[in-house]
């Protein structure tokens, strides 16, 4: 998933397009919530009436008419809207899987952005270590007005050149800031903890009549003293077709400390565990439509035979060193399990003949798949102006989709002979598959052109042949 936000940095008064890009197909959706934060502010439901719900949070407008189930405009956006943002997309399952994307937005007065820059050192650290942040802009000591610091969105440090004192401290759990070394661009913290890892961001404000509001944002990773770090999930195939078999592996950094456990979930519920200590030290936690191939799983990986639907969703994998810090890192990712069309897309048209002026009515078929294939129409490479999409289910949970298509055929279709229409299925970046029909007029040479469908190609083809034999007879008559 990905919440795409146009533009992110934003002069106060324009209007701001958030498009959240997910997997999900319409008809599998059961919800997609937008939030400021932890607030609420718009929600699409396409199983209720009105499907649309706004809900009122303060200095948010959203223009009802140009959002819908992927997209949401706020109007007129302040510098007070600065901040995160996040889609959450409910599916339409039994266990109503959820996935979140997750981005920022900045608000800023008119003069423009300056660039910014927060660096933190060490960006990884191990427990009981000092860390230096560096809040790096381009903005003069005499333009500022104030400089405040953040651990996600809770103040910890203020410099404030005009008030006295100029640097103040607001008490944050678990946070300690070295007064004697903080500065109008430096913060450093003392004996950090794994519970303080997380985004932090620090704020300029420029002191002009506007108050132009400049941010960065980086993340601080606190270990223990073991030294671990999970880095990744990794799902080989990315997309599992169904019935087929997914590797899941774990990538992590273990230094100074030995392994304690690799602890495997399902969303909340753990499936597989490996504890080198214990005997054995693999162990399986039944979970519906899970079977874990334990020949191939280990501390690294599980793999995972006959994958179903029911397991689309977010995997996780929890990795804990041993004593004395038992220090814990998780990652997580999400599997997709999908279905491919058996077959290429078929096209059927109106006639069996078009010639220049003549209106082409077609349409496309794919399927059965999961998720349904995304048609699209194409004359002579050309890509055409879609008409009706539909989508039907199938048997297996699978859909079948059609794309319907009318257009008017001109000379211009005809300059290098018999116009050919293509019809093109795909699944992402994982399947693509086309068919073409030459659109043949009724005084063109009886001969057969490249014709790749293989439902109308036949009709076509036949029609042709049937022609050339009436020709013949004609002519031996005569």
């Amino acid at each position: 998933m990905e919440l795409r936000i146009t533009p992110r940095v934003v002069q106060r008064g324009r209007n701001v397009t958030m498009a959240c890009i997910h997997q999900v197909h319409d008809s599998e959706i059961y919800s997609v919530q937008w939030y400021r934060g932890t607030q609420e502010f718009y929600r699409y439901t396409p199983l209720e009436s009105p499907t649309t719900r706004v809900t009122p949070v303060n200095g948010i407008k959203v223009d009802r008419l140009n959002s819908n189930e992927t997209h949401v405009v706020l109007l007129r956006v302040s510098p007070t809207l600065s901040g995160n943002y996040s889609c959450e997309v409910i599916q339409n399952a039994h266990t109503f899987p959820h996935y979140t994307a997750t981005a920022r937005l900045d608000v800023v007065e008119a003069g423009g952005f300056r660039t910014m820059e927060l660096r933190i050192t060490p960006r990884v650290v191990q427990r009981g270590r000092n860390v230096t942040m560096a809040c790096i802009h381009q903005v003069h000591d005499s333009e500022i007005y104030s400089v405040q610091w953040y651990r996600g969105t809770q103040e910890f440090y203020r410099y404030t050149p005009l008030e006295s004192p100029t640097t103040r401290v607001t008490p944050v759990n678990g946070i300690k800031v070295d007064r004697l070394n903080s500065n109008e661009t430096h913060v450093v913290l003392l004996r950090v903890s794994p519970t303080l890892s997380g985004n932090y961001s620090c704020e300029v404000i420029q002191n002009a009549h506007t108050f132009p509001h400049y941010t960065a944002t980086a993340r601080l990773d606190v270990v223990g003293i073991g030294g671990l770090r999970a880095t990744e999930l990794r799902i080989s195939p990315p997309v599992v077709q169904r019935g087929s078999d997914a590797t899941l592996a774990c990538l992590y950094e273990l230094t100074d400390a030995p392994l304690y456990s690799v602890k495997w979930y399902r969303g909340r519920h753990e499936f597989y565990r490996y504890s080198p200590t214990e005997q054995p030290a693999t162990k399986i936690f039944p979970f519906a439509g899970i079977n874990v191939d334990l020949a191939r799983s280990n501390q690294s990986q599980v793999v995972l035979t006959r994958v179903s639907f029911g397991l689309s969703g977010n995997f996780s994998c929890e990795v804990t060193a041993d004593a004395p810090s038992f220090a814990t890192s998780i990652v997580s990712n999400n599997m997709e399990v999908v279905v491919l069309p058996p077959s290429s897309p078929v096209i059927h048209t109106s006639q069996h003949y078009y010639m220049p002026g003549d209106i082409l009515r077609a349409n496309c078929t794919s399927g059965p798949s999961r998720p349904p294939s995304e048609l699209t129409f194409y004359i002579n490479d050309i890509p055409v102006s879609p008409g009706m999409y539909n989508v039907q289910p199938a048997a297996e949970g699978l859909f079948r989709s059609e794309q319907y298509v009318q257009v008017q055929l001109w000379p211009a279709h005809y300059e290098r002979g018999a116009p050919i229409l293509r019809c093109e299925a795909k699944l992402g970046e994982l399947y693509r598959d086309n068919s073409a029909v030459a659109l043949y007029s009724a005084n063109s040479d009886p001969k057969i052109e490249r014709v790749t469908s293989p439902g109308s190609a036949a009709k076509l083809q036949t029609c042709q042949v049937l022609l050339l034999l009436h020709i013949v007879v004609w002519a031996n008559n005569t």
